[in-house]
């Protein structure tokens, strides 16, 4: 049985008012496109501690950055390709099955190929729902959301992640010159923390693979609309495993911690996945998360497919929704959701 692709993202993921989403990721038995989390890079973005507040500042132009290292990372990766000449050794690596980060909620049990550089980049748009006093939910664009993964040796892989994010969203609006309950729209932009660990696989071969994933948001990195938030660290244990030739299944429990505010989090996901077809596979998952001083977790669910173009490139589409929206006490009316797209690749740094 052929493992095609594994899904994925919470690598710090998103903000307190983003509502859903995190990565994981699966191996899938022949025919699926994806093994199955952002951070950022990736869909209903899993809640985090560090709340924004709006102080409006000069947007800095780092989508433009991000844009061009994509760019220079796509034809580095062509020239790569193009000086292969079949060598054995790569071939030998490029059998081993793409597992990408994205774009489930669960992180992948396996790591990069020792010497080669795998990026996984993508577009989600999550809308939140309505609060209870029934005021419309803000919506956020993440374009696009960016990890680079580098396998250092066959079990240890180094990862990179950040994104450019713009939130829309209604805030009441006291001035004295409008009528009491005006509200006003509010556009922030900027990029996200950059995030930076590593992933050590400890078990491969018949064995369900199992990850550990350590990962640190770099508070001073953020740009544009957004306040510095305090430096957060977080563990995720991964696992995986195939039953029969047919499903995949992956599970990770994470810990997330606030360094300053002494505030935690613990998050969970759960994704089973399938083949289609030799390169289409499909995926469901049940994630969730409860912080310090919620009352209960959050859940939420989403599923999606992924499309293997090529043996080293992949494209994904995914959707999610709040299971049961609420602010950590109260209940909110309305139901959170969003959806995504994204694309993989990898290639030999030292062909």
């Amino acid at each position: 049985m052929a493992i095609v692709n594994e899904n994925v993202n919470a690598h710090m993921k998103k903000y307190e008012h983003h509502f859903v989403h995190e990565h994981v990721h699966v191996h899938v038995p022949a025919g699926a496109g994806f093994v199955a989390f952002p951070w950022a890079h990736g869909s209903m973005q899993e809640t985090k501690f560090s709340q924004r507040v709006w102080q409006p500042r000069k947007a800095f132009g780092l989508r433009h950055v991000l844009v061009l290292v994509l760019v220079l990372v796509i034809l580095t990766g062509l020239a790569q390709a193009q000086g292969l000449q079949g060598s054995t050794e790569t071939q030998m690596i490029a059998a081993k099955p793409l597992s990408t980060d994205r774009p489930d909620q669960t992180e992948a049990a396996e790591t990069v190929p020792a010497g080669w550089l795998q990026v996984e980049t993508g577009a989600v748009m999550e809308q939140a729902g309505e609060d209870a006093d029934g005021v419309a939910g803000g919506r956020v664009w993440t374009l696009p959301g960016l990890l680079l993964r580098y396998g250092l040796t066959e079990r240890l892989e180094l990862r990179l992640a950040t994104a450019w994010v713009l939130e829309e969203s209604e805030a009441a609006d006291i001035s004295a010159v409008v009528p009491p309950g005006t509200r006003k729209s509010i556009t922030e932009r900027g990029t996200e923390p950059l995030s930076i660990g590593m992933k050590y696989q400890f078990t491969r071969g018949t064995l369900p693979s199992i990850a550990l994933i350590a990962m640190a948001a770099l508070p001073s990195t953020v740009t544009g609309d957004f306040p510095a938030n305090n430096p957060a660290a977080e563990l995720r244990l991964a696992i995986a495993g195939d039953v029969g030739d047919l499903f995949s299944l992956g599970c990770n429990l994470a810990l997330e911690h606030d360094l300053e505010e002494s505030r935690s989090g613990l998050h969970y996901t759960a994704v089973v996945a399938t083949g289609l077809s030799e390169s289409v596979g499909v995926f469901v998952e049940l994630y969730g998360s409860r912080d310090t001083g919620d009352e209960r977790f959050r859940h939420r669910a989403d599923g999606g497919l992924t499309w293997l173009l090529a043996p080293d490139l992949q494209w994904d589409a995914s959707v999610g929704v709040e299971l049961n929206p609420h602010d950590g006490q109260d209940r909110i009316s309305g139901r959170g959701w969003f959806v995504g797209t994204g694309i993989s690749w990898r290639f030999p740094l030292n062909p």
